[in-house]
């Protein structure tokens, strides 16, 4: 799933990107470390969730007002505040960074966080291996990089979690993580889990402002019918006639994209906008499924 939201983001042309990543385990052991209540682990990931917005000061005055021990809020801060540059100033990451960081951090190989959980040192070897992999398969075209803050606020997560940075934005534009115990509360059955989503207005905004434009994809066709008039199972039936099945299919002589299209009234201005859009090629449909007249798109004088 990192590589599939890597590779769909360099194909969107997003350079030097920085997958961050750590894990709830992991997380749940420092707590741990740190002699907060088990009971009340989530309220402190909820407390290091906002660090990016709140700072280390802020963070520290939230854990002390929820009613947390001032000792255990004092050790975390002590903890987490000396790797601020050392996560924040790295693009590339890797292993090397990865082992460089847990240097820096206690002995956390006994601690498990959770009596369910494995041990820590399982989950810091498997940690280790996925940023070995993902670092790899990049070659050198985004970096990974293992970041003990990262939290994400889903209390779902029960593994390995991540997120997408880009260079000159401060919102992440991606991110995901295992959540191997959600499905299970309402199948009564184990689930495993694990998925990403990428912000998909933040990522139009940046290509927006980019100008950024989409690759040719072929001869594009719309489809154009008349919603008041028109039914809409005709409207796909004939549709489907020009449309292949599988993008295997296409040839010289067909359309890799198929769009419905509502008619407006204004035809002439819709079709210069089609045209605007990267439509090569219009249907008006009139009623008749054996009778598409297709015409190719131009701009009139």
């Amino acid at each position: 799933l990192l590589q599939a939201t890597a590779q769909a983001l360099l194909a969107l042309d997003f350079k030097n990107f920085r997958v961050r990543i750590n894990d709830r385990r992991l997380l749940s052991a420092i707590a741990q470390y740190c002699d907060f209540d088990r009971s009340r682990f989530d309220s402190v990931f909820i407390a290091i969730d906002k660090l990016d917005k709140i700072g280390f000061d802020g963070v520290e005055a939230e854990l002390l007002k929820d009613g947390h021990p001032e000792p255990a809020v004092r050790r975390l801060i002590d903890l987490f505040q000396p790797l601020e540059a050392l996560v924040g100033h790295t693009a590339d990451g890797g292993v090397e960074h990865f082992r460089s960081i847990l240097t820096r951090l206690p002995d956390l190989q006994s601690q498990a966080g959770e009596p369910s959980q494995p041990p820590a040192s399982e989950v810091l070897s498997d940690l280790e291996q996925l940023i070995e992999s993902i670092s790899i398969a990049s070659r050198g075209k985004y970096g990974i990089v293992f970041d003990p803050t990262l939290v994400r606020g889903m209390g779902y997560y029960t593994g390995p979690i991540f997120e997408v940075s880009v260079p000159g934005y401060s919102s992440s534009v991606a991110g995901g993580g295992r959540y191997d115990k959600m499905i299970e509360k309402f199948v009564g059955r184990e689930v495993p889990a694990c998925g990403f989503s990428i912000g998909f207005e933040r990522i139009i905004n940046i290509l927006q402002e980019r100008g950024f434009q989409p690759g040719q994809t072929g001869r594009r066709l719309a489809f154009i019918y008349d919603p008041g008039r028109d039914q809409m199972k005709d409207v796909v039936s004939a549709c489907q006639k020009l449309h292949p099945a599988s993008t295997d299919e296409i040839t010289s002589n067909q359309y890799s994209v198929v769009s419905l299209t509502p008619r407006k009234k204004d035809l002439k201005k819709q079709l210069d906008q089609l045209l605007d859009q990267g439509f090569t090629s219009f249907c008006i449909y009139k009623g008749d499924p054996e009778n598409l007249e297709i015409k190719d798109l131009k701009r009139e004088a």
